[in-house]
């Protein structure tokens, strides 16, 4: 017979205690799917495709945490099956899949284009609104494949990148939004297909799927795990 030494046990963790730092993970791997979300549909144009991308990628790594629970729930199979087909088969899922693939291997640009609305622009006037040029620019653009606005600037080596300004809404109103998107989710139709809202909806999907897996899986363990990160 072999006994264990007491720092040995001591050292091991328990069973809620590998749940817990299981959820641990998703939750915060969940707020980077949030702030991807919140980066996509906000004011700084910049953000808007990287915060796409981190919907995408960090979405999936929520869904991959997940499945860790598989060694601590002898049910978990039963309870994480039907979700893989419903993802499968829900086309929201599918191109948020497809896009985390496609943004990690860099294979393909990502699918996004602008929706823009001019609501009164009077040339040069609204134009000393936004404040002197930066260094280098050379042009001012209204809406690219962020929506955004701003001013093309060349660099140093010859290169050109944008420089982005908060346009007034009463200049116009731009939006992010991705060619040839998913149309509906969950078996209905999605009338508004921004990228913004896009992202919205599978964070939100994402959500549901964790608050569902926390009641489930930790039903019978300590009040504090089940307890939602605020």
């Amino acid at each position: 017979m072999f006994i264990w030494p007491p720092y040995i046990l001591q050292r091991m963790p328990s069973h809620p205690d590998k749940v817990r730092a299981i959820f641990a993970r998703v939750d915060e791997t969940l707020m980077f799917v949030r702030l991807g979300a919140r980066d996509a549909a906000g004011s700084d144009a910049g953000r808007r495709i990287p915060g796409l991308l981190n919907v995408a990628v960090y979405g999936r790594a929520v869904t991959n945490l997940l499945q860790h629970l598989r060694s601590q729930a002898k049910d978990f199979e039963e309870w994480y099956a039907p979700k893989v087909a419903e993802m499968r088969a829900d086309p929201l899922c599918k191109f948020f899949y497809r896009l985390r693939t496609d943004g990690l291997k860099q294979t393909k640009q990502i699918p996004t284009s602008q929706r823009f609305f001019v609501n009164h622009f009077e040339f040069p006037k609204d134009l000393a609104r936004l404040g002197s040029p930066p260094p280098g620019a050379t042009s001012f653009f209204m809406g690219d494949r962020t929506g955004g606005s701003g001013w093309i600037v060349r660099l140093h080596d010859g290169t050109e990148q944008p420089f982005y300004v908060d346009l007034p809404d009463d200049i116009g109103v731009g939006e992010m939004i991705i060619v040839d998107p998913p149309k509906r989710h969950l078996g209905a139709e999605v009338q508004d297909t921004s990228a913004a809202n896009l992202c919205r909806l599978y964070s939100d999907y994402l959500a549901g799927i964790v608050r569902e897996a926390r009641e489930r899986f930790t039903e019978k363990l300590p009040n504090t795990l089940r307890e939602r990160p605020r």
